[in-house]
C-alpha cells in the first residue's frame, strides 16, 4: 500500500501536463482548421452591387478587402494565443490581395488626379497588416487595427464610386485605365514567377524551409486579386473583353489564380520523391503572361 500511492500520485503528475498539451494542441490544430479560408473563388464579382453610373472594378476592389477583414477575418496581425495565429499561408494570401488592391487604386488616382476619397483609401492600404490592439514592441499602448483602417479604405472606395454615380468625378476606368492595369498585371505576373523560380532554385529540396507555402500563397493572393480585378474593368470597358487573347487569358488566368495543392512541398527542380508547387505555379504564370501579351498589344499606347 506505501509502495501504490506514490506510483498514483506519479501517475496523475505526469497525466495533467500531458492532458493540458493534448487540450492546447487541439485547441491550436483544430481551431487553425476552422479559422483557415483561403477564397479563391474565380467568380468572385459577379454578384457584386454597383451604383447605377458607378464603376464595375471600383466595387469589386471594396467587396473584395471588405470580404477578407470581415468574412473570412484579417489573420496577419492575430497574436500568438489565437490559432488563426499559425495560418501564416492565409495571411500572405490576404496581405497580397490588400497590396494588390493598393495598386489599383494607386492607378486610378493617377488617372482622377487629387481626389479626397482616393487618398484616403491609400493611407488606409498602406497600414501594415500585422497591426494589433496593442503595440507589443513598444508601449503597449491601445491602438487602431489593421482591421479598421482597412476598413476606412472600404468606406472610401465605396464613397467615391457614389460620387462617380452621380457625375461628380470622371468616369473610371476607361480604355487607357485599363491598358494600365492590364500591362501592371502582365509585370507581376512575370516577376512572381522570377521570385519562385529563383526560390527553388536557391532553397529547393530543404526540409526545413518554411517559407515555401508563404511565398506560394503570397503570389497566389496577387494572381487572384489581379484575376478578379480585370474581369471587373471588362465589365466597365467592354472592348477589353473584345480583345484578341482575352478568352486564352480567361482560361490560363483562372488556372494560375486558383492553383493551390493541398498540402506545399519544398521540392527541388530536378528532384522525383517531392513534388515542387512553386515551379508549378510559375508555369502556370507564364502561360498567363503569354496570354496577356496580344491583350497588351491591342491597347492603346501607355500616355507620355
Amino acid at each position: 500500500m506505501s509502495t501504490s500511492r506514490p506510483r498514483r500520485w506519479l501517475r496523475r503528475l505526469l497525466t495533467v501536463p500531458l492532458m493540458i498539451l493534448v487540450v492546447v494542441g487541439l485547441y491550436y490544430v483544430v481551431g487553425a482548421a476552422v479559422a483557415r479560408h483561403v477564397d479563391d473563388d474565380p467568380a468572385f464579382g459577379a454578384d457584386v452591387v454597383v451604383p447605377q453610373g458607378g464603376s464595375h472594378t471600383v466595387a469589386v476592389l471594396a467587396a473584395l478587402l471588405e470580404r477578407e477583414v470581415d468574412r473570412h477575418g484579417w489573420v496577419a496581425n492575430d497574436p500568438a494565443v489565437f490559432p488563426s495565429s499559425l495560418l501564416t499561408d492565409m495571411a500572405a494570401f490576404q496581405e497580397s490581395i490588400r497590396a494588390s488592391v493598393e495598386a489599383v487604386v494607386k492607378a486610378f488616382a493617377i488617372r482622377t488626379g487629387t481626389d479626397p476619397d482616393l487618398e484616403t483609401a491609400l493611407g488606409a492600404l498602406a497600414v501594415p497588416g500585422d497591426r494589433w490592439a496593442f503595440d507589443v514592441g513598444g508601449s503597449w499602448s491601445l491602438q487602431e487595427t489593421s482591421e479598421t483602417y482597412y476598413r476606412e479604405a472600404v468606406t472610401a472606395l465605396r464613397r467615391f464610386n457614389a460620387r462617380m454615380a452621380r457625375g461628380e468625378v470622371a468616369t473610371l476606368p476607361d480604355a487607357a485605365l485599363a491598358a494600365t492595369l492590364v500591362r501592371q498585371a502582365g509585370e507581376r505576373l512575370a516577376a512572381a514567377a522570377t521570385v519562385g523560380l529563383a526560390h527553388v532554385d536557391a532553397r529547393g529540396g530543404h526540409w526545413l524551409d518554411l517559407t515555401t507555402a508563404e511565398r506560394l500563397y503570397a503570389t497566389k493572393g496577387e494572381v487572384y486579386a489581379y484575376w478578379v480585378v480585370l474581369q471587373a474593368v471588362a465589365v466597365d470597358v467592354p472592348s477589353l473583353g473584345a480583345t484578341d487573347g482575352w478568352d486564352a487569358f480567361e482560361i490560363a488566368g483562372q488556372r494560375a489564380a486558383t492553383f493551390g495543392p493541398s498540402w506545399v512541398m519544398n521540392g527541388a527542380a530536378e528532384g522525383w520523391l517531392r513534388a515542387t508547387p512553386l515551379a508549378t505555379q510559375a508555369a502556370y504564370l507564364l502561360d498567363t503572361r503569354q496570354a496577356l501579351a496580344p491583350v497588351i498589344v491591342a491597347l492603346p499606347a501607355p500616355e507620355a
